[in-house]
């Protein structure tokens, strides 16, 4: 049978408030209900008419639930009062409760609203009765003795002096568990576990009427211990003054209370947990009611927009951040991810673009997923990961591997990257042609040094071995340059290749691969040896004339001279020696500069003390060169250098004939040296007629001469072969001249050891 019911409904919304009695009915109340929705209308329905229960919302426009539980307890009603309210949060109930609600429940839950109602008319009933029984004992003497004994509420009556249990009605005989004649004979501090001191300091508060409710544990026959509330007051009973108890057992409402604050204040933990989680996500995100409005965005959400979107719709936000598919498109509003997700469809990933408040393109995974309590949905979340880096950084990895591919298919050498275990990881076309005539396919795919190593020989044509092939070399830590290897083909042909290798590493200095490159210098290898041939002709089969040619006209000047003949016969003998010194000094340059271009030229490096060795040299050149115009200055403690002796004497010989050559006669030449970065520095000075700066760079290049320079008596290849010959020492040469004023060229050689 339905159980009437009278409701105060403080609510704005008439179509809520229908809801709200349409669940009251299908929860078997038969209701009569007003709405009010301001402190005046509350005031007068209250004064009006006599209510069982108040429904609140949490906040009206012009009034609020936490208002109408304060009025309620000023007007001294003991009414129940449940909050209802479509907002959602933990923080919003604890506020709520913490103002006296006896319950808080949403709109879109009201599942529980009947049997919580039924709970607090309960209770409300029970402190009714509460207040019936106190006012009943204090009513008369008779009318107490008959609500004592019959009340279903624990009783006793207590001696404030002695704390002696006058009496005990049948509700507290079985409750405590002793027969009443025993609890007659009991004190209050037999079952109060306070000590009798601070017991009868309370009953002399009961008994003036300081105060009349307490909190107490009670002791049970059993032994068990009882959270009790307990009203108490002076009674008069036979003449006597004495204290009556009412007993109520709170064990398990204290526990309850307990736990609800324990869960109150872990909600609060929680929610505050989750605020913190919820303002540290990097993506941007935000939370949606069910209608769609925002009401939780975090910092990075606000950045996006630029400003705070609380409010907002979803698709007015899909609006301002111009909320686009991959081809720029716009979306659909059936489209947007959180239109679907209130529709209770999770997206996962939709790769989008949105333009943010700086006019910034974003290319953005939109994920939503509807948010659902018991399979009703009461709104979504969002959240957008920016990966407009990772995109762009795509795009230019895949240009660069594109532009990688491109270069390693257009190098005439051939390169190969694998792993440490041989496994080819990359190689080019050039690789490819390259050892195409050495392996098969499945050798190719294997690995590689242990195959290459079976098919190379060394120069000199002794097989290679495994630890001799350079991938294998670098693969252990090694940096190998420029191998000369011979690869024997499957056809019995023969090729010189230059193998360079050099280990893959990553930061941390671990191997993870070889990079090695292939250069086919078969047809550089028989070059060299044609140059040879040339080297050999030049050296020899032109030499070999020359010497007959220089041999008579020595012959043939010593008889002009036994015989004192002069004139034109004995200048053309001198011009005939003359050229052929020359012409021997051309072809020697040539051979020396082909030897050196070729790596052929053999030094014997050793140590050599300048201060010794100049000297000597300039004494032995002085049949030849001004050498009395050359100034040597030289510190004591300049150290020795390691160099080719005879190399250097030509290094020296040709600078010093060129700064006596090109200075005016007379002039002094200067010859430096000096220590500096694990190096000795020379230098020539002369006070020549300098070189043009257009000049200098190209002083050094092979066969070049300087603009307006007078009949050449060389090939220009003096200061070619000085600097081929200093650097093959382990040194450099420069120059720097002023015009009008000389030139100086300086020339570095490496310390001894």
């Amino acid at each position: 049978m339905p159980e009437p019911l009278r409701v105060l409904l403080v609510e704005d919304s008439e179509d809520d408030t229908l809801l709200i009695v349409q669940v009251l009915r299908e929860g078997g109340f038969t209701v009569h209900d007003r709405r009010v929705e301001t402190e005046a209308t509350f005031r007068a329905a209250l004064a009006e008419e006599t209510w069982d229960l108040i429904i609140a919302d949490y906040v009206l426009p012009r009034f609020s639930g936490v208002a109408a539980i304060r009025i309620a307890r000023e007007l001294g009603l003991d009414l129940p009062i449940i909050m209802v309210s479509g907002k959602a949060g933990e923080e919003t109930a604890v506020e709520a409760m913490r103002a006296g609600a006896q319950d808080y429940l949403l709109k879109g839950n009201l599942a529980r609203l009947a049997p919580a109602i039924r709970r607090e008319l309960q209770d409300a009933e029970v402190r009714r009765e509460r207040r019936r029984a106190e006012e009943a004992l204090r009513e008369s003497e008779a009318r107490f003795r008959g609500l004592f004994e019959d009340n279903q509420a624990v009783m006793l009556l207590i001696d404030p002096d002695t704390g002696q249990i006058v009496d005990a009605n049948r509700a507290a005989v079985a409750y405590y568990g002793y027969p009443r004649d025993a609890l007659r004979g009991m004190t209050i501090w037999e079952i109060n576990i306070l000590p009798r001191e601070e017991v009868l300091a309370e009953m002399t508060r009961a008994r003036t009427g300081e105060r009349r409710h307490f909190l107490f544990r009670h002791r049970l026959a059993s032994g068990e211990v009882r959270d009790v509330e307990v009203y108490s007051g002076p009674v008069s009973v036979a003449g006597k003054t004495l204290l009556y108890s009412i007993i109520f057992d709170v064990n398990e409402r204290k526990r309850a209370e307990e736990e609800r604050e324990r869960l109150l204040v872990e909600v609060q933990r929680r929610y505050t947990e989750l605020d913190a989680i919820f303002n540290t996500i990097v993506d941007p995100t935000a939370a949606f009611d069910a209608d769609g409005f925002v009401i939780r965005a975090n910092p990075a959400m606000v950045l996006t927009i630029g400003h705070d979107p609380i409010g907002m719709t979803h698709t007015e936000i899909a609006r301002v951040l111009s909320m686009r598919r991959p081809d720029g498109t716009l979306l659909e509003e059936t489209e947007i991810p959180i239109t679907r997700a209130l529709r209770g469809e999770p997206v996962v990933g939709e790769r989008l673009l949105v333009t943010d408040v700086d006019g910034h393109v974003m290319i953005v995974l939109v994920s939503a997923a509807p948010l659902l309590e018991k399979e009703r949905l009461w709104g979504a979340v969002s959240i957008w990961h920016d990966i407009s880096k990772r995109e762009r950084a795509l795009e230019e990895l895949q240009r660069r591997t594109a532009e990688l591919d491109a270069t390693l298919n257009s190098m005439a050498d051939g390169l190969i990257i694998y792993s440490p275990a041989g496994e080819i990881l990359l190689d080019n076309p050039a690789a490819r042609r390259l050892l195409d005539g050495l392996l098969i396919e499945e050798e190719f795919r294997s690995e590689l040094p242990q195959w290459l190593s079976r098919y190379a020989y060394t120069p000199d044509g002794k097989p290679l071995t495994l630890e001799e092939e350079p991938g294998y070399r670098a693969s252990r830590g090694e940096m190998v340059i420029g191998d000369v290897l011979e690869f024997r083909q499957k056809d019995g042909t023969k090729i010189r290749v230059s193998v360079s290798a050099a280990p893959i590493r990553q930061r941390d200095d671990a191997i993870i691969g070889v990079a090695s490159t292939y250069t086919d210098i078969t047809r550089l290898y028989e070059l060299q040896e044609q140059r040879e041939i040339y080297i050999h002709t030049i050296s020899h089969d032109l030499r070999a004339p020359l010497a007959v040619m220089q041999g008579h006209a020595q012959v043939i000047q010593e008889y002009l001279q036994q015989q004192r003949i002069n004139g034109i016969l004995q200048s053309g003998t001198d011009a005939i020696l003359r050229g052929a010194q020359r012409m021997n000094v051309m072809i020697q340059d040539l051979v020396d500069a082909a030897r050196l271009e070729g790596g052929q030229l053999h030094l014997e490096l050793q140590p050599v003390d300048l201060q010794t060795y100049l000297p000597d040299l300039l004494q032995r050149a002085a049949a030849a060169m001004e050498t009395d115009r050359v100034r040597l200055d030289l510190p004591d403690d300049l150290p020795p250098v390691r160099a080719d002796y005879n190399r250097l004497e030509r290094i020296v010989t040709n600078l010093l004939s060129n700064a006596l050559k090109y200075s005016d006669p007379g002039t002094p030449v200067h010859i430096r040296a000096h220590h500096v970065d694990g190096q000795v520095e020379v230098s020539l000075t002369d006070q020549g007629r300098g070189i043009d700066p257009e000049d200098l760079p190209h002083l050094f290049e092979r066969f070049y001469r300087v603009k307006g320079e007078r009949k050449a008596e060389r090939i220009g290849l003096g200061l070619y072969i000085t600097r081929m010959l200093v650097e093959a020492q382990g040194g450099l040469v420069r120059v720097k001249s002023e015009v009008g004023k000389g030139s100086t060229f300086y020339f570095t050689l490496p310390l001894a050891e």
